[in-house]
């Protein structure tokens, strides 16, 4: 965890590489990631399919969209390549590591039980 006056983080880099890994899911699936940081660490909320919407629906048409088989097939297909992208930007740059896996590495059924167990703990 980092605090906004940390002058031995690299808060630019955490940045780059936050655009970098929206940027490479979006140009691999079209689903648009709504995440955030949050003490230093990268937080990814929603993993929204093309048309899609994280916050309200607009349309009847729309409303039908993400309530279908697709939809969410699309959505479970964005959060596997995000967890790709993850898994590479942390190879990459490995003393962001702990960082950009720390929030992805909750969903147990995604990353698996040796992620899941080095970064959450049971209760």
């Amino acid at each position: 965890m980092h605090d906004w006056g940390d002058e031995d983080f690299d808060w630019d880099l955490l940045y780059t590489v936050h655009n970098q890994i929206m940027h490479d899911v979006k140009l691999r699936t079209g689903c648009t990631i709504v995440s955030k940081e949050k003490y230093g660490s990268l937080r990814f909320e929603y993993v929204v399919p093309p048309k899609g919407t994280a916050c309200f629906i607009r349309s009847k048409l729309q409303g039908y969209w993400i309530r279908t088989w697709l939809y969410r097939r699309w959505e479970l297909w964005g959060w596997r390549v995000l967890l790709d992208v993850c898994l590479t930007a942390a190879r990459d740059y490995p003393t962001l590591r702990d960082e950009i896996l720390s929030d992805i590495a909750c969903h147990e059924n995604l990353v698996g039980k040796e992620l899941h167990d080095e970064y959450w703990t049971s209760v």
